[in-house]
């Protein structure tokens, strides 16, 4: 997993896994869910699209530890110098409620760092790779990578803290994360569910995004990858780059900024 063109057909077979099961998130629409034991609710687009990513994964990156959400287990899973991490459906809740601010996310982690990333939107067409550089594509559930082209170019926008915007989670945001992006100098703020903040940065449409608050590894890897590879940084509330070897067995960070441009981290 280490070739440039080993790389190009990981991306595009998560591309693929990734419209597949987009398509069947929103054939669930309009069911109900349950909650886990975590508190954190799941539905049966979270199982679907997780059976179907794990199913060609096998096939795709055969003998690559995979780490997903819906099968995850503590008492087993292991970060090593080359996984798989998943969030099969990113913003279950929002997908609940009739939001289209949810995601499907497969990143491959290398020596602590994400590398290579999907991020696809799939209530809203919309389609994000990282694999070098990150590019973003308009692809309906369902359909293939080829029939999007060759995408576009995702890039962060310069740092100017008189008209940042912050993104917050829609479910999750806290005192202390709007705290912090009052310090970093952003001048609004914006509710986005999932993983969806990541990539809106990453195509210049927002500057930041600061978590305070405990968050899975699954949650952000295929974000950090398009965002790092659209010239962004997501760093912990330190300043400190991730690895995501050192998240530990619960495969959990506490805490995090992600930022369009290095520049915005100059209150830390």
């Amino acid at each position: 997993m280490s070739a440039t063109g080993e790389d190009a057909h990981l991306v595009e077979g998560f591309a693929a896994l990734a419209s597949r099961a987009g398509a069947a998130i929103l054939a669930c629409r309009g069911t109900r869910g349950r909650l886990k034991p975590d508190g954190s609710p799941v539905c049966a687009g979270d199982q679907q699209a997780e059976d179907i990513i794990l199913a060609g994964l096998q096939g795709l990156a055969p003998g690559v530890p995979v780490v997903s959400e819906e099968s995850f287990d503590a008492a087993t899973a292991s970060a090593t110098d080359n996984f798989i991490l998943v969030d099969p459906l990113d913003g279950t809740r929002e997908f609940l409620s009739g939001s289209d601010d949810f995601t499907v996310n497969i990143a491959v982690i290398r020596h602590g760092r994400p590398v290579l990333g999907c991020l696809y939107a799939p209530a809203r067409d919309a389609l994000w790779l990282a694999n070098g550089d990150a590019r973003r594509f308009r692809l309906p559930a369902g359909a293939p990578l080829a029939s999007a082209g060759a995408g576009e170019p995702a890039r962060t926008r310069r740092w100017h803290a008189g008209s940042a915007i912050a993104l917050t989670s829609r479910s999750h945001v806290s005192e202390a994360d709007r705290a912090l992006s009052t310090r970093l100098g952003a001048s609004e703020a914006h509710s986005v569910g999932s993983s969806l903040k990541f990539a809106l940065i990453a195509s210049g449409e927002a500057d930041l995004y600061p978590r305070a608050g405990r968050i899975m590894a699954w949650d952000i890897a295929a974000g950090h990858a398009v965002l790092a590879a659209a010239g962004g940084e997501l760093v912990s509330l330190e300043g400190a780059a991730l690895d995501y070897r050192a998240f530990g067995k619960a495969f959990a960070q506490h805490g995090f900024i992600a930022v369009g441009d290095a520049r915005a981290l100059a209150a830390l």
